[in-house]
């Protein structure tokens, strides 16, 4: 049995938005939290977190601070590899349930004071968990992991008929699917190498890299394909901590996004051939970067970090990005020196002042053939992965549209036929009639 208890009112999660401020797991998060508290029991989530959870289970969150919905329970029971889930509104079926062993709970508790000795759980509604069950002198006894309190009358070891009967709404309980959580994550000091990256692995990992330790990574939901040993993370657009180590592999666009090229990049530092490299960081990867951590004190950059031509215009793109309704005056200056007077909010003008800055021939905004025309001589054309630099432009019907990617989801882009300055916007997935993707040679 994981001892382990995660409180919500933990500063290193507790100010999480649940499901968005004003409301926060420090008093609405019950719910998730004690559906961690249950989770961790299990070898595949024991370094999980509350802050790990909270991407996906912020949806079962009301919008009015009001906690947890109840159909939000099973349902992240189940995501998080719960098995024969069920539910219960009186407690003889519980018993049952819990006496098969291997088993944890999640119990509404309600405003009245519970069993003989009056036990006060809350004024409004609050989810606990349990772990462990055991029948005796007549008792039911349940291993129970309060979110909210440390009082003995609420945690570990306590009877349902002394501390909880009476007050229990409704129970929600659940079989605990593959190894239980026994595994130290650590030893003498040194990461256990076990292919599996859990928070010490990430915690070691910044610690070596020189950055404040976290409860995670951030991967990109599309992404996590090509990392699926790493089990502390968050789904968001990229990470922080992966550009640390982009730049410590010396790669020259370091997006923070852990795609192909990062685990080939990585799985070379850590001592595979070139022919020995995938696109997925798997076990094996994951126990020689464990090895290596053990290894090493502290990462070494490069120097002098390689900035391509395309990153070049993607700063350049952004320096010159204002808002929907404003431009910035160092863009209109620009674009003035290169086009002259005009419409600063036409996209092939923005696209064109920011290619001339970066010392590049200028192009033609006359028509749109001579555009393409530009673009194909100056720049290779591409297709799949968009990169942070590339020059992107799609046709509909007779209208065209030029931008810059930014990376991580976001480009540059001025709109005319919505009066838009240069500013910083969504990449849209919007199908057209005919797309192209340029990238500097």
């Amino acid at each position: 049995m994981n001892k382990t208890k995660y409180m919500q009112t933990d500063p290193r999660w507790g100010g999480l938005g649940y499901p968005k401020k004003p409301w926060y797991l420090r008093n609405c998060g019950c719910g998730e939290v004690s559906i961690c508290n249950a989770i961790i029991e299990m070898e595949q989530y024991k370094d999980y977190t509350p802050a790990t959870i909270q991407p996906y289970c912020k949806q079962y969150a009301d919008p009015n601070g009001n906690g947890t919905y109840w159909s939000g329970i099973p349902a992240m029971m189940k995501h998080y590899g719960l098995t024969e889930v069920k539910e219960h509104a009186t407690m003889s079926p519980l018993w049952t349930e819990l006496a098969k062993g291997n088993r944890v709970a999640i119990y509404l508790m309600g405003s009245r004071r519970g069993g003989s000795k009056g036990v006060h759980w809350t004024g409004s509604g609050h989810f606990v968990c349990s772990t462990a069950y055991k029948y005796e002198k007549g008792k039911h006894y349940v291993y129970v992991k309060d979110s909210y309190s440390n009082s003995s009358l609420r945690n570990g070891w306590i009877a349902y008929e002394d501390n909880m009967r009476g007050d229990v709404l409704k129970v929600w309980s659940g079989k605990l699917n593959g190894k239980t959580a026994t595994a130290p994550t650590t030893k003498d000091g040194k990461l256990v190498v076990d292919g599996i990256g859990g928070l010490a692995t990430v915690n070691r990992l910044q610690e070596f890299l020189g950055m404040n330790k976290t409860d995670g990574i951030t991967i990109r939901k599309e992404y996590k394909k090509y990392v699926p040993t790493l089990i502390a993370f968050d789904y968001g657009e990229n990470s922080v901590t992966v550009r640390y180590m982009q730049k410590w592999l010396g790669l020259s666009d370091p997006d923070g996004i852990w795609g192909p090229n990062t685990s080939k990049a990585l799985q070379i530092k850590i001592g595979f051939s070139k022919s020995e490299t995938t696109a997925v960081f798997g076990a094996n990867s994951m126990k020689a970067l464990q090895k290596y951590l053990n290894s090493h004190d502290k990462a070494v950059y490069p120097t002098k970090p390689k900035t391509t031509k395309g990153t070049k215009i993607a700063n350049q793109a952004i320096a010159f990005s204002g808002t929907k309704t404003k431009e910035k005056p160092a863009y209109k200056t620009a674009a003035k020196e290169v086009y002259g007077k005009g419409n600063d909010y036409n996209c092939h003008r923005f696209v064109g002042t920011v290619l001339k800055k970066c010392g590049y021939p200028k192009m033609p905004i006359n028509t749109w053939a001579n555009i393409l025309k530009y673009l194909n001589a100056h720049f290779g054309k591409v297709s799949g992965e968009k990169r942070a630099g590339d020059i992107g432009v799609y046709r509909s019907g007779k209208s065209y549209h030029i931008w810059i990617e930014l990376g991580d989801g976001l480009k540059a882009e001025a709109n005319h036929n919505k009066k838009y300055f240069p500013h910083q916007a969504k990449t849209s997935s919007k199908k057209h009639d005919q797309d192209w993707l340029f990238r500097a040679k």
